[in-house]
């Protein structure tokens, strides 16, 4: 029989360092090469680079985030459908449980 250990605080919010090192060296290189502002490129990559640096922007600026915001699941999914992320591992950065090293807790 599995035993299921709950854990006894659920952590919400998770820090910004905490949250960007959920990734791959590999996986911030990719978003950070596809976060680039290029001239020549369509309107709608440049609106998507565009919402991935004001989204990391805005996480560095509070200095945490919540893995169950629309904003962070969002994020997420964009990363996975402009294939920056696969399914699983997007499923990996959101649904760990959050542990108190990486919890904001201010």
């Amino acid at each position: 029989m599995t035993t299921i250990i709950v854990p006894s605080v659920v952590y919400t919010k998770i820090t910004a360092e905490a949250f960007w090192d959920r990734f791959k060296n590999a996986e911030l290189v990719d978003l950070d090469i596809a976060s680039q502002y290029r001239p020549l490129d369509s309107t709608a990559l440049q609106k998507a680079a565009a919402k991935r640096r004001i989204y990391r922007i805005d996480v560095q600026e509070k200095g945490f985030t919540k893995l169950t915001s629309n904003k962070t699941t969002n994020f997420i999914a964009d990363l996975v459908t402009d294939l920056l992320l696969t399914q699983p591992r997007a499923d990996e950065i959101l649904l760990t449980p959050i542990d108190a090293s990486e919890a904001y807790t201010a």
